[in-house]
């Protein structure tokens, strides 16, 4: 060939790297188309499964949103628990504390309550003045008004007479059984024995004379009746059963006729009780007890 005929190697070389860069171009446009692609089609899959799987994220989020609320509920619901736990035990450790309280009160209450009631009378002082008007050594009469009131202060007008309804006893027996009756101690302002618990005719001085106290009896006279009567009691010792010894109706008389002389008494308000359990009985010698009165 000849040499002007054949190409010279710097066209050629310029050709050749002319030809390479545009395969690189088209290669490099084609990865990059592909590439471009590629990417979105991954975008679309991408989109279509978020797309696809959207209600199982919700699940999801929901799932732990609920477990994070149920446990933040729980945690509220536990303490609440709790509190009204620690509230109830406070309000049953009150409610037995009061329970205890009241059923203590309740109890000291009652047991006072029976205290008060089982508890005696005040015991009445037994009488040391014991009088017979056969005595010489002193004068009877000044040792029975010598009281601890004036006896003429206290309006006395009246004398009742009555048994004791046993055939044996004394001033003390009788002040017994009187105390056990809720009388405070004997109810007579004096009492006479028949020698069974006291020597006979010995007339024994109760704390109600000699305080000027109104007698205290059941079923006897011992307040103003319609007349005003305001009696003094004298009790023989005796069941009505069979009659006052000779020396309990003679210490009977005198010491009426004392304390008519001294109280100014009359004859019609000297009386003997005629019914109930301390009645003188149908034996009793009224008629010779009135004669022997000052009228």
């Amino acid at each position: 060939m000849d040499a002007s005929n054949r190409p010279s190697g710097s066209a050629c070389s310029h050709s050749g790297l002319k030809n390479r860069r545009s395969r690189y171009r088209a290669t490099h446009n084609t990865s990059r188309q592909a590439s471009a692609t590629a990417k979105s089609k991954v975008s679309a899959a991408s989109t279509r499964y978020c797309k696809g799987n959207r209600s199982w994220r919700a699940v999801v989020a929901a799932s732990l949103f609920g477990r994070r609320a149920a446990g933040t509920v729980g945690g509220i619901w536990i303490a609440a628990g709790r509190r009204r736990s620690a509230d109830g035990w406070a309000n049953v450790v009150s409610s037995r504390t009061s329970i205890v309280l009241c059923s203590l009160i309740a109890g000291m209450t009652l047991v006072s309550t029976i205290l008060l009631v089982l508890r005696p009378s005040p015991v009445a002082p037994l009488s040391h003045i014991q009088l017979l008007s056969t005595d010489r050594r002193a004068d009877p009469a000044d040792q029975l008004f010598d009281t601890a009131s004036p006896s003429d202060q206290y309006p006395w007008n009246a004398v009742v007479i009555s048994l004791s309804g046993n055939d044996y006893g004394s001033l003390q027996t009788v002040s017994t059984q009187h105390e056990r009756m809720g009388l405070g101690g004997l109810g007579y302002h004096f009492v006479i024995g028949n020698g069974t618990g006291s020597p006979d005719g010995q007339i024994e001085v109760g704390f109600r004379w000699l305080h000027q106290w109104p007698a205290a009896l059941p079923g006897i006279l011992t307040m103003p009746d319609s007349r005003g009567d305001r009696a003094i009691h004298i009790c023989l010792i005796g069941d009505g059963n069979r009659q006052p010894t000779e020396a309990q109706m003679r210490e009977l008389t005198w010491l009426t006729q004392r304390l008519q002389a001294r109280l100014a008494i009359d004859y019609e308000r000297v009386r003997v009780v005629e019914a109930g359990p301390y009645a003188v009985g149908a034996k009793f010698p009224v008629a010779h007890l009135r004669q022997g009165l000052y009228r």
